[in-house]
């Protein structure tokens, strides 16, 4: 991670930190020299109402054990809730699908909890691909990334590989599903070749409304 990518968080203020996966592309024996610009990031990082994170499919299960020091919740196909404003906000974490499947991994017991009262779900999932489980489970916001925005966009065309099969429109940005919003991230990196063209990496700051009526 760059000292530029860091430089995003100055000034940042955030009440919560959502992390969706991919820390690092080495194996798990690698990953600590890896993770240390992450771990410094995350102490850039001040946010009064916790840093939850989920697992990518280039992530592995130990180092979940990396951060115990590092005020980070790995939420592994959980939830947590939060108060803010008087109102419960729940947050149910998805980790890579098509990686820990092999595991017998389905998300469902995550999804199966945001049924509990709380006045606004938020689902983290690493890729796009639960969000017709999310929704249908009542889930009002499904935040994610994997996809990259496509690396590569061309003129015209758009993402020559996108690594989801969902709809374009949510392969980056903003989108609706039903009554769920939802956001697809382009993440701060890159995967394979170390190259993006006609998309920009980003870190992505939302203000949420609360309801008061």
């Amino acid at each position: 991670m760059t000292q530029s990518i860091l430089n995003l968080f100055d000034g940042l203020h955030p009440d919560l930190c959502l992390l969706g996966g991919d820390y690092c592309s080495a194996p798990l024996g690698a990953s600590q020299k890896a993770l240390s610009p992450l771990k410094d990031l995350i102490n850039r990082i001040k946010a009064p109402n916790g840093t939850f994170a989920v697992l990518g499919n280039h992530d592995s299960p130990g180092m979940v054990n990396l951060f115990k020091q590092d005020r980070v919740t790995f939420l592994m196909n959980g939830t947590r809730s939060i108060i803010k404003g008087g109102q419960c906000i729940r947050i149910a974490g998805i980790d890579d699908p098509a990686c820990y499947g092999r595991y017998g991994f389905t998300g469902q017991g995550a999804l199966d909890e945001i049924n509990e009262t709380a006045e606004f779900t938020i689902v983290v999932s690493h890729r796009p691909d639960f969000y017709k489980k999310a929704a249908k489970h009542g889930a009002d916001f499904y935040l994610c990334g994997h996809t990259h925005a496509g690396q590569v966009q061309l003129p015209f065309i758009g993402p020559v590989f996108t690594n989801g099969k969902v709809h374009k429109k949510m392969i980056h940005g903003k989108w609706m599903y039903k009554e769920m919003q939802g956001y697809t991230s382009s993440g701060a990196g890159t995967t394979g070749i170390p190259l993006r063209y006609g998309c920009r990496g980003e870190v992505v700051l939302i203000t949420l409304t609360l309801d008061t009526h």
